[in-house]
């Protein structure tokens, strides 16, 4: 009675196993599908009067040869282009405004980073005189008026880099969010599917070690 029940046990726990390994490789499956696997990212920013962007695929390859389009927040395009070798690809500022630029890698594939109006205000662009409007014109200053250097005091200048390193650290960092996966990694896959095989063949060596003891005696 005892070996029917320890059967009947490991006959469950095999059927039980089972079913969570086909839900574990059918996840898996669905994680490394070829649109997870080439699904492209492009980083973007600012540096003077420059925009450089870098793009690649989840797997890390560069984007060789794959369109950047670069429009304003309402659509319109600004410029375009192409990367080269190394997924590198960068423009002069053509606008004083906020810009989209987004990367068609092919088969469907694309991604999209938004340039903000601080970080385009940041890079001192201007527009140009004749789209200013009235009243716009940076008054001058007399000889004896105080430079802006000498104005500033330690708190003042300690914002102003305070400032400087935020507008330079914000594309990293919603670079880095962007980039976490949304789902169970590969690897914590394969580690669930060792974890269940584990403890089946655990079970399955301590049922037949105890009937060969029991056999024995």
């Amino acid at each position: 009675m005892n070996h029917q029940r320890v059967d009947v046990m490991m006959r469950y726990t095999w059927t039980a196993a089972t079913g969570v390994l086909a839900v574990l490789i059918t996840i898996s499956v669905i994680c490394v599908s070829p649109a997870a696997a080439h699904r492209v990212t492009i980083f973007a920013w600012v540096d003077g009067d420059t925009v450089h962007t870098e793009s690649k695929f989840s797997g890390g390859k560069k984007v060789h040869n794959g369109q950047v389009v670069v429009t304003d927040l309402e659509g319109a395009r600004l410029i375009e282009g192409r990367t080269d070798e190394n997924g590198a690809y960068s423009f002069k500022i053509p606008k004083p405004t906020a810009m989209r630029i987004e990367l068609i890698a092919g088969m469907g594939h694309r991604g999209e980073w938004v340039i903000t109006d601080e970080e385009v205000g940041a890079s001192g662009i201007t527009a140009p005189e004749g789209d200013r409007p009235p009243g716009a014109d940076v008054p001058s200053r007399g000889s004896d008026s105080p430079s802006p250097a000498s104005a500033l005091g330690p708190d003042d200048i300690e914002r102003i880099v305070d400032a400087a390193l935020d507008r330079k650290l914000e594309p990293m960092m919603r670079l880095i969010a962007e980039s976490r996966p949304s789902g169970p990694s590969i690897s914590d896959i394969i580690g669930g599917i060792g974890y269940i095989l584990g403890i089946v063949g655990l079970a399955t060596y301590v049922h037949y070690r105890k009937q060969s003891r029991d056999r024995s005696t």
